[in-house]
């Protein structure tokens, strides 16, 4: 009987130094950590391999009010699909080894309120959060160069977005009908606004277009009923994509204020695409 007693204690002894020996290997680019609208885990989308997040899940618990999804290596990529269609996800916090998040990674995540996106992440897919309708708030790191093609489409609770200084690029549909959007400030380093980028932004009152912006597609800012003042930094007229009725800023605020370089006065109210605003283009000291 004694010598049952000494094997379940030293069981006991080995079992609890494995437990600690694994939690102190562990650091914080080996764990994703969560909460969940229901206080239960939330599952990766299958099928879920080594290439998804660029390490093996070891295991997926719930801990009273936090989930940790703990990995055998660095996670180091959010890839497609990785968890799309989670609707129990409530918040996430990506460890700082992310460099990537594949496209549609989060779509369909109608509960998730917010994210937490490494200042190591470098591209975002396409979809990547479409249809996150509860999503209140995002910062894009600097490493990111494009917001590809309907990242944040029908994000219908984004507030508040900032867009990192190496964004060169706003996709096609982007941001289409975020309706809770108020305002944007689009970086220096933006080239191109693509076609419907904010298309039926409703709440949207104030854009800022930075100075390096050449190009705005087609319905960039249509239907954004509420824009009620434009600041384009560029001094030479970005170019505004229009085919017959269709106008980058159709269905804006009829007394939308174009604030310009005061310098560029002049080049705007005469230029092909800009002269239809030429009574609403004023001179600004940006």
């Amino acid at each position: 009987m004694k010598k049952l007693f000494l094997l379940i204690g030293l069981m006991g002894i080995v079992a609890t130094s494995c437990d600690d020996f694994l939690e102190e290997d562990y650091t914080e680019v080996h764990k994703i950590w969560y909460t969940s609208t229901d206080g239960k885990i939330v599952e990766p989308f299958p099928p879920v391999s080594e290439g998804k997040f660029g390490a093996n899940i070891l295991s997926n618990n719930y801990y009273g009010s936090q989930g940790i999804i703990k990995f055998d290596d660095e996670v180091t990529t959010i890839g497609a699909s990785a968890f799309a269609k989670c609707g129990n996800l409530k918040s996430i916090i990506l460890p700082n080894s992310v460099a990537s998040i594949g496209g549609v990674a989060f779509i369909n995540c109608g509960s998730l309120e917010s994210i937490t996106i490494p200042n190591g992440v470098t591209s975002i897919g396409e979809m990547a959060f479409k249809s996150c309708k509860s999503l209140k708030s995002i910062t894009i790191p600097d490493g990111v160069t494009k917001i590809d093609s309907e990242t944040f489409l029908e994000c219908s609770s984004l507030e508040s977005v900032s867009l990192g200084n190496g964004v060169t690029e706003i996709g096609y549909r982007a941001f289409r009908e975020c309706s809770s959007l108020k305002s944007v400030v689009i970086p220096d380093n933006v080239t191109w606004v693509q076609q419907e980028a904010f298309i039926a932004c409703k709440e949207l009152e104030t854009v800022t277009l930075g100075s390096g912006v050449t190009m705005i597609g087609i319905w960039a800012f249509a239907s954004c009923s509420s824009l009620e003042s434009v600041y384009c930094k560029a001094t030479t007229p970005p170019h505004l994509e229009t085919s017959g009725f269709v106008e980058t800023f159709k269905g804006c605020a009829s007394n939308c204020t174009f604030y310009v370089p005061t310098e560029s006065v002049s080049a705007y109210k005469n230029d092909d695409d800009w002269r239809k605003y030429a009574d609403n283009i004023v001179g600004y000291d940006f």
